[in-house]
């Protein structure tokens, strides 16, 4: 999904898009409360911006 949507604009991955990708899929794969989504949201964040 992160190389398909670089592909699409023609541009190298960053670690931004590995976010979009993985909220993505936390939003439209796994069925869970939004209070749960929205603390595995603040995590997965806080993770990578402690990356950059």
């Amino acid at each position: 999904m992160i190389t398909k949507e670089g592909q699409n604009f023609d541009t190298t991955s960053t670690l931004w898009d590995g976010y979009n990708a993985f909220n993505a899929m936390l939003h439209n794969n796994f069925k869970k409360t939004f209070s749960k989504q929205e603390k595995l949201d603040k995590l997965l964040f806080d993770e990578i911006y402690a990356m950059v």
